[in-house]
């Protein structure tokens, strides 16, 4: 009784006194910002408060609801990675290693610790499987990679990230950022220039069409590195007709056939396989079809040049 007492007592003075109802409301508000540690269910994970914790490594979409921002966690199939010797790759992890050392240079100099990486080229060419290798680098190092659909959900995904873990090294993922910028353009300009700037995070991004982003997505600061991917190399094609391959076909014929194939993008690659091992059609004619698509492609582009080139003269 003497303790319900007091608590009433504390109440009421509470109660009647102004500054100490500021006091309570911003201890409570402070309470409430205080992030250290996640709860889970399944895939899902929850930032709250109290008990220090870190978020496993990993890959994690991130998601918010009435409850807030939580961090769902996505698997990549490893077995479907292609490795082989590939100058593309490892010029991207030396770039984000070089990067996740100059946290304290960055700091010296008065900049925000965050880069920007843009890899770009035609559809098929395997920028979405460099992205995965990079991601599962970055899990390797008991890092962590964030993909958001939208640009306001990756802010403050990484923002309450950042409550619970400040120093946290973080790689951002936003592929086919074309389609992101059509649609969330000041969203994106914010991601990069907005007040809630946080330390330790690397933006990764994916486009097919560069020129449908506007040059000042482009500019430094926003994407200070601007990698294009081309066709895989014989290494890159060897590694995908083996994987594809290997078991039924003799390692000549698959070393043949990535000799054959110069130019072709993955996406072209794949058609091979299914035109000829999955629907039987002769190899040789196969081949001859995709490549005349290829020089049609070519002159289309040509001629789509030319169309703007004379746009432009005439607009001048």
């Amino acid at each position: 009784m003497k303790k319900a007492k007091e608590l009433f007592d504390l109440a009421e003075s509470i109660l009647l006194d102004d500054s100490k109802v500021k006091k309570a409301k911003d201890f409570i508000d402070g309470r409430k910002r205080i992030l250290t540690q996640y709860t889970g269910s399944g895939n899902i994970s929850r930032p709250t408060s109290f008990t220090k914790g870190t978020l496993e490594s990993g890959i994690y979409k991130i998601g918010s609801d009435m409850q807030g921002v939580f961090f769902e966690r996505v698997s990549i199939k490893t077995d479907e990675l292609l490795e082989f010797k590939d100058k593309r790759l490892q010029e991207i992890l030396a770039e984000i290693e070089k990067f996740w050392g100059l946290g304290e240079k960055f700091k010296n100099y008065g900049f925000s610790w965050k880069r920007g990486v843009l890899l770009y080229g035609e559809p098929g060419t395997g920028k979405t499987c460099l992205l995965k290798q990079v991601m599962n680098k970055v899990v390797e190092q008991d890092d962590v990679a964030f993909i958001a659909k939208s640009p306001g959900t990756l802010v403050s995904g990484i923002k309450t990230f950042r409550e619970v873990e400040p120093k946290r090294r973080v790689l951002a993922v936003l592929e086919d950022i074309d389609e992101l910028a059509r649609y969330n353009e000041h969203a994106l300009l914010e991601l990069f220039d907005g007040e809630n700037q946080e330390d330790g995070v690397l933006y990764l991004a994916t486009t097919n069409y560069i020129d449908k982003l506007p040059p000042r997505m482009l500019r430094a600061g926003r994407f200070d590195r601007k990698i294009k991917v081309y066709n895989p190399p014989f290494e890159g094609r060897l590694a995908y007709f083996q994987h594809k391959l290997g078991t039924n076909e003799s390692a000549g014929s698959v070393k043949k056939l990535a000799q054959q194939t110069d130019g072709f993008s993955f996406s072209q690659l794949k058609e091979l396989v299914v035109s000829v091992f999955c629907l039987g059609n002769d190899l040789q004619e196969a081949i001859r079809r995709i490549k005349a698509n290829l020089e049609e492609v070519s002159e289309g582009k040509k001629v789509s040049n030319l169309l703007n080139l004379l746009h432009e003269d005439v607009g001048d």
